[in-house]
């Protein structure tokens, strides 16, 4: 490692943002940089592979997938680049992975397992947990370039430009996976009165499907 490359994480005293701060421990080699990542992101992280994921026991796993990638890689950072947008493009990339492991699991599932030997789930109580069950239902049935976009829009508020970046596509792309998610979206969610009424009336399909 060069005394240059360092100096581009580490221009001098007049460093004050943490993102920076952090950039340049981890290009000098400092050991307690890994733990200020993972302290300074991992909440927003996992709250990125959570808007994606829905409740996952695999999460944490992924959470830790997630910081390893980080730091075999964070000198593919770009200069000016956010830290926090970068860690998010690590996210989606291992969101996605896991995504199409599980889907060829369930295709898998449906071809060797008689409908008798799938464990029964108890229906969930509550009015908002029937409403969250049946929006993570839907998303289940999209392929995860529409399921991520769609989440990290519409559940986790990215504006466009930034879920084409952590994508990795053009915004012309995202644009028209969007609309398709959308599209999907709402006409499944017109079979559901319920539902319908939560997504016609008011935002509260968002705050359900986020827990």
């Amino acid at each position: 490692m060069t005394s240059e490359s360092i100096s581009q994480w580490a221009p001098g005293p007049e460093v004050q943002t943490q993102e920076q701060r952090i950039l340049a421990a981890l290009w000098a080699g400092d050991p307690n940089a890994p733990r200020a990542l993972y302290d300074t992101y991992a909440g927003y992280v996992d709250r990125v592979l959570c808007r994606i994921l829905g409740p996952d026991g695999d999460i944490p796993d992924l959470l830790q997938e997630v910081f390893v990638a980080a730091l075999a890689n964070f000198r593919d950072v770009r200069k000016g680049e956010s830290l926090k947008h970068w860690l998010a493009s690590v996210a989606v990339f291992k969101a996605r992975s896991y995504l199409r492991k599980m889907g060829r699991r369930r295709r898998l599932r449906a071809l060797f397992l008689r409908t008798s030997e799938i464990p029964h789930v108890d229906a969930p109580d509550s009015q908002e947990a029937m409403l969250a069950e049946s929006l993570r239902l839907i998303l289940d049935k999209m392929s995860s370039d529409l399921r991520i976009p769609f989440s990290l829009r519409h559940l986790e508020g990215m504006q466009l430009e930034e879920v084409a970046s952590v994508c990795g596509v053009s915004l012309a792309t995202i644009k028209r996976r969007l609309g398709s998610a959308e599209g999907r979206f709402l006409t499944a969610a017109r079979q559901d009165p319920d539902l319908w009424d939560c997504v016609s009336r008011s935002g509260k399909w968002k705050t359900a499907i986020a827990k």
